[in-house]
């Protein structure tokens, strides 16, 4: 009975577990469908023209959709690791039980070989008296019934071993298959990497492209700007209802203790009148234990009421603002030289002006890049001009950005530390390098001004 149970286990569980596949394998197949359709639109590219931004720019969104592919090849590779690890645990713990039931069941065919059914007669036999012969006849029954039961068990062991290790094939399958996988999608995304360093060759030593890209980024440094502005408001928002639902609880927990001291006068002013009346029937010991009853409720009203005090002193820790530590702020990246200041510029080739709304910092390609302060992750994304980029939140209005990452460690919604690793630099249209900006509001700052010497 109990093999049949767990049978079912497994199939329940086997059952919800290819429903988690099914829907993992469409994910990865939608992934696999638009990798493939930016493939072909480069291919379509190269054969028609020579490189451009338009082609820099599939690129980057297939290399993007083939990490995102990648990670979730390797999370899934994690979590087949842990599963085989929990199979090979319960096969390993099967076989030990299954290995003291043979042995038990060995000792009892050993004990059947030596002293036959005749040991069972004599042991009837010889019995003293109707009552003992009855007992020992139920015994043997019992014996022998446990000895059955034995060797249920024996056999639902060897079941539950044989579904173990046949998961464990499939899984170890499956874990091979993802592997492979995996080193399919990372040659592919290498391959990537290659055309785009290709391309962004070949714009470099087109005037007319690289032209494009200067007046490319005005319009992405607007579409950055109404970014941080959509973020302002989602702030506002969220901190509004946050103010109101703090306002409710106040107003809630305030009648809550109105409600309790009304209680506890109305308690108070019987407990008076109690005393008056014991008084009056000159019941001294009474009067005297209710006295000390007064005294008690009085002193918990007063240690009630500090508590209260104490409650109401609790406020929300908030993150210190950045202009506390103007001037003194960690640079993102160790090393590298700003190549690009904050404000207007002449272009040294196309004499055009351009505005740059932070920091342009020339570091190598795959270079650790670090959250400069306690915040939270608001927004990951990608724009022409920028590449992959980070949005930060650091409260009190202050953000700052991170573009032309190669790699992105974080997640959206995640707070994170000061010095954290939250990237990887990458390269641009001007080189390798990390651009890096500080907003406070809808005010752009000179990131210069706020970072520390160095």
């Amino acid at each position: 009975m109990k093999s049949i149970a767990y049978i079912l286990l497994i199939v329940v569980f086997a059952s919800a577990s290819q429903t988690d596949i099914k829907r993992k394998d469409q994910q990865l197949k939608k992934l696999r469908a638009e990798i493939q359709r930016y493939e072909l639109q480069i291919k379509e590219s190269e054969q028609k023209e020579k490189a451009t931004l338009g082609r820099l720019d599939i690129i980057d969104k297939k290399a993007n959709l083939v990490r995102t592919l990648l990670a979730e090849l390797r999370e899934e590779e994690k979590l087949i690791n842990n599963s085989i690890d929990i199979t090979k645990a319960n096969v390993n713990r099967l076989e030990k039980q299954l290995m003291f039931l043979k042995n038990h069941y060995a000792h009892y065919v050993a004990s059947v070989y030596k002293y036959g059914k005749v040991y069972d007669l004599e042991t009837i036999l010889s019995s003293n008296s109707i009552n003992q012969l009855y007992i020992r006849i139920e015994y043997l029954k019992r014996f022998s019934d446990q000895r059955k039961k034995d060797l249920e068990k024996i056999a639902a062991k060897k079941d539950q071993i044989e579904i173990e290790h046949s998961t464990l094939q499939e899984k170890l399958s499956t874990e091979q298959q993802l592997i492979s996988e995996k080193l399919k999608e990372e040659t592919t995304l290498n391959k990537t990497k290659e055309r785009r360093k290709n391309a962004l060759d070949e714009i470099r030593s087109d005037k007319t492209q690289f032209k494009k890209e200067l007046n490319r980024k005005i319009s992405a440094a607007k579409e950055l700007e109404n970014l941080i502005t959509n973020l302002i408001e989602q702030e506002r928002i969220r901190k509004e209802k946050a103010e109101r639902i703090e306002r409710e609880r106040k107003e809630r927990i305030a009648k809550e203790r109105a409600a309790k001291r009304e209680r506890e006068r109305l308690a108070q002013i019987q407990r008076e009148k109690d005393l008056a009346d014991l008084k009056k029937k000159n019941e001294l010991e009474k009067a005297k234990q209710k006295e000390r009853e007064i005294a008690l409720a009085k002193e918990r009203v007063v240690e009630q009421e500090k508590t209260y005090v104490i409650e109401d002193a609790v406020v929300e820790l908030s993150l210190r603002p950045l202009i506390e530590r103007k001037g003194r702020l960690m640079w993102p990246v160790s090393g590298g030289r700003v190549i690009a200041e904050f404000g207007n510029h002449v272009h040294p080739v196309m004499k055009t002006i351009t505005t740059n709304t932070g920091i342009d910092i020339a570091t190598k390609d795959n270079t650790i890049v670090r959250n400069i302060a306690d915040g939270e992750v608001a927004l990951i994304t990608w724009l022409p001009s920028y590449g992959n980029l980070v949005i930060i939140n650091h409260s009190h209005g202050y953000r700052t950005v991170y573009a032309h990452l190669e790699e992105i460690t974080v997640v959206a919604g995640q707070k994170v530390k000061e010095t954290e690793v939250i990237a990887r630099s990458g390269t641009s249209v001007s080189g390798e390098m990390l651009h890096f900006e500080l907003w406070k509001e809808k005010d752009k700052q000179n990131p210069r001004e706020w970072l520390a010497r160095r």
